[in-house]
Order: structure tokens, then sequence, then C-alpha cells
């Protein structure tokens, strides 16, 4: 009982790089674990967060944390630079004043992805040294930045700001953290083989999904919700959910599904987002006589809440994602979501997050990135005419995802992982 009185006085403070908007407020892992399930572990939690919706720097309580928003502007690239600065400038002054308020209490401050974060938190670290810092980084942000490059879609200043800071800048002052939780099992390998960083100083963080948002539907709710969506109860609905961009070459499986869509009637693509691929893929289905056929739905922006509505309406969700040098150390949400709303899967075997999942959990199939636009259409169409089969996977997908990778689950681990820190600074 001690050790969780203790617990409960826990502030954690949280320096993250996405801008908070009501809209869209963290992505998913953040909302899980640091909104919903630490808080109730005992967590007193800040986030630290640029905001476009705030003319002020401004403290707000906000479901289960408490916010301080610092004003962003993306407007131009001189704008976001000076917000920036302006984020590290305000995080500083205000979480000097809390750890100076909070001297004798017990503390934990985190920084997610961001440079201005983790400068911020090593500058602290050197005043107030029982603090711990810990670093959560979720994707190599150079790297993919370096792979848009290439690719013509960022130009020469955006790869040397992220080159600079991410690649030389952050990498260097990463060792100075107490704990890292890198996002993947390849991930936490890279910082250990590259950067020198012990793997027992790093705890993964993996991406997950919540059970109490994400689970497999009713046949009533199923019914009802295909009913208020436009979709009629027979359809076969494949769903891809997220940015529909050239960075994730979305085109390359719509085009490789075209042909088992045109042989189908009832057989749906369901496409739910935006991003600089849509045109393209609009302009693909009025050519190959698919249009105005509904057969492939583009949604536009669906907001997280309502997003799960698709997911409990689909039978076959698509987590296929080019296997660049980001990629292959990221863990992909939706392959969690599909698997928690009970989805048969298919992915791309080269990721090797998902290679582990979906071989381990029998919840879906998986396929070669090159042999996309070969397989991909017989495999989607085994799928729709064995509905059985699909079922088996949904089975123990589900029952492997709710086992291993809820948010609540990884809640556990970090704060096993935030206890012996604790634990450790009161030794010292």
């Amino acid at each position: 009982m001690a050790k969780q009185s203790n617990l409960n006085s826990v502030t954690l403070y949280l320096i993250k790089q996405k801008p908070f908007t009501e809209d869209f407020p963290a992505w998913p892992e953040t909302m899980g674990v640091y909104n919903k399930y630490l808080p109730r572990l005992g967590y007193n939690i800040w986030w630290i967060a640029p905001s476009p919706e705030v003319q002020e720097p401004t403290i707000k309580k906000w479901e289960n944390v408490n916010l301080y928003l610092i004003p962003f502007n993306a407007s131009s690239l001189i704008s976001e630079l000076m917000s920036l600065i302006r984020f590290a400038i305000e995080s500083f002054k205000f979480l000097s004043q809390q750890l100076k308020q909070k001297k004798n209490e017990k503390v934990i401050l985190q920084v997610r992805d961001t440079i201005e974060g983790v400068v911020v938190a090593i500058l602290l670290k050197k005043k107030y040294s029982n603090v711990p810092i810990v670093l959560n980084y979720s994707f190599l942000f150079y790297e993919g930045v370096a792979d848009a490059f290439k690719e013509k879609r960022v130009g020469i200043l955006r790869l040397l700001y992220w080159w600079f800071f991410y690649k030389i800048l952050l990498y260097r002052l990463m060792r100075h953290f107490d704990l890292i939780l890198p996002i993947s099992r390849e991930m936490k390998i890279k910082f250990a083989r590259e950067l020198g960083i012990p793997e027992d100083k790093q705890i993964t963080l993996p991406l997950g999904f919540d059970p109490d948002v994400f689970y497999p539907p009713s046949k009533e709710k199923r019914r009802n919700l295909r009913k208020l969506l436009g979709f009629d109860e027979n359809d076969v609905i494949i769903l891809y959910p997220g940015s529909i961009s050239r960075s994730r070459r979305v085109s390359r499986f719509v085009k490789a599904l075209t042909p088992v869509l045109k042989k189908y009637k009832n057989l749906k693509l369901v496409l739910v987002g935006r991003g600089d691929e849509v045109e393209e893929i609009k302009k693909y289905a009025e050519d190959n006589n698919i249009a105005n056929k509904n057969k492939i739905i583009i949604t536009g922006w669906v907001s997280p809440k309502e997003i799960v509505k698709y997911y409990q309406i689909s039978d076959i969700g698509i987590s296929l994602i080019k296997p660049n040098q980001a990629h292959l150390v990221s863990s992909p949400c939706k392959l969690f979501e599909y698997l928690g709303t009970g989805l048969a899967v298919v992915a791309n075997s080269e990721i090797p997050e998902q290679k582990r999942v979906v071989s381990g959990s029998k919840g879906g199939i998986l396929v070669g990135w090159e042999s996309i636009p070969t397989s991909l259409s017989g495999i989607v169409e085994h799928l729709m005419l064995s509905p059985k089969d699909r079922k088996k996977m949904g089975f123990f997908g589900y029952k492997h995802v709710l086992k291993n990778r809820s948010f609540k689950k990884h809640s556990e681990r970090v704060n096993r992982a935030y206890r012996q820190l604790l634990e450790k600074g009161e030794d010292t």
C-alpha cells in the first residue's frame, strides 16, 4: 500500500511535438497511455504542447490531463521556426516554475519527439538532478524526411533542418536521458548499436489500441452502423484509414485491387482520410470506369471519435506500408485497431512489427511489398469468398492484441519503469 500511496503523488510532465487541437488532441498512443490509463494509476499528468488554437500561453483542464498550450503558427517555414523557438522558451519558463514548486515531490519530465523539448529537459536536469528525464521516440524523423527528399516531396532546406536537429543534435543528446521509450524492438536495437544506448536503459512503447473504443461490434450494431453510413448489409468492405499520400503509396494497392473490385458488385474499398494522392486516385477510378459505381469511397477527414464506426462496419483491413528506412522500425497503429475490432488483416511482411504480430496472432495474411500488384487481388478475393476464414482470423487477432497490445498493458509496463526510476532517485 505504501508504494501505491507514493505513486499517487507522481506528477508527469509530457512535452509533446504534435500540436494540440480539439479535433485532434494527440496521437492514439498518447491519448491512451497519457490521458486515460496512467491517470487511472494515480498519475497527475500535464501536456505541454504547441497549439494553433490559442493566442497566448494557456493553462486549462482537458479530459484527464492538465494542458499548458503555447501558440503555434505553421503557415510558413519562418513562422514555424519562430513558433518552435517560442515553444522552447515558454516550456522552459513554465517547467522551471513547476519544478521549483514541486521541489520535494515525485516528478518525471518526459519528452515526446521534439528536439525543443529535449533541450529544455536537459537544461532543467542540470538544476533539478533528482528529476528523471525520459524520451519517448515514435518515428525516425530525419530518415523519414530523407526518404521524402529522395522522392522530391520536400526541399533541401527542410532536409537540412531535420538533419541537423534530429540526426546530429538529438542523437547526441539522447544519451543524457535516464530512460528511452522507443516505439519498437527494431528502434531499440538501432539505438543500442548505432548510438551506444544500453538496451537495459530502454523500454519499448509500441503502438496498440484502446479496447474500450475498438472492439468487435454486435451484429445489430454493425447492421445499424452500415445503414447509417450508407452501406448494404451484404457488402464486403475493405478498409484503409490514414494518410492517402504518396509517402504511403496508397494508389499502389488501389490499382492492385481494381480487378477484384470490378469482379464483385458487393465488394467496396473505403479510404478514410486525405492527402496528396486523393486526386490521382479519383482520376484513376474515373479512367477505369469505377468512379460512378461506388466501388472506391473516399470519405475525407474523419474525427478520431467517429473513425471507429468505419472499423466496425468493415471486414478486411489493409496495412501496406512502403518498407523504407523509417517505416522498417515503425509500429503501425491501424494494424492493432484492425485486430482489436476483429477484422482480418492484409499486411506486408517487410515491416518486422507487422510480421511479428500477424504471424503470432494468426489474424491475417502477409504479402511482400513487391508482390502487391500481382498477389493482393487474389488474397482479397479469397477473404471475400471465405467468411469463415475472416471470422477465424478476426477471433484470433482480437484475442492476441487484447492480451498483448492494449494501451492498458503498455501503461502498466511504463508504470513499472517509472517506479524503478523514482526508486533509483531516492537511493542516490
